[in-house]
């Protein structure tokens, strides 16, 4: 019985062994796991922070730019700028676009389509 309960003593002192490293490599991967979690936290405040700084930077430098430009009625005159530069182009594209004159009608022609006309309109006259 005696070699019988050394081996059981043995194999129980293994298993025991092999229960703490187990319980070792759990406590390992929440220690690790919960360091990766701080590590994300940090970065993404880090970055919320850098586009905070970002935002602001931008925010005063537009204000500097309104500012500068004149503020409300430099916008407004800048608007009025635009408007009268839209509508100097619109009038521009329009004198393009406009079709040739006709050319005038030799005075043959014009007796011709009177003509016709003093026809139709005395076919016209008849027929009602």
């Amino acid at each position: 019985m005696s070699f019988i309960d050394n081996i059981k003593n043995k194999a129980k002192k293994k298993y025991e062994q092999k229960k703490r490293e187990w319980e070792d490599e759990r406590e390992a991967n929440k220690i690790i796991k919960e360091e990766i979690r701080t590590a994300k936290e940090k970065e993404r405040k880090k970055q919320d922070i850098q586009t905070a700084v970002f935002k602001e930077q931008d925010k005063a430098r537009k204000k500097r730019d309104y500012i500068k430009n004149g503020g409300f009625l430099g916008s407004v005159s800048r608007g009025v700028d635009n408007l009268s530069k839209n509508l100097a182009e619109q009038e521009k594209q329009r004198v393009k676009r406009q079709p040739k004159a006709k050319q005038k009608q030799s005075k043959e022609e014009r007796q011709e389509t009177i003509a016709e006309r003093m026809e139709n309109f005395k076919l016209f006259e008849e027929q009602r």
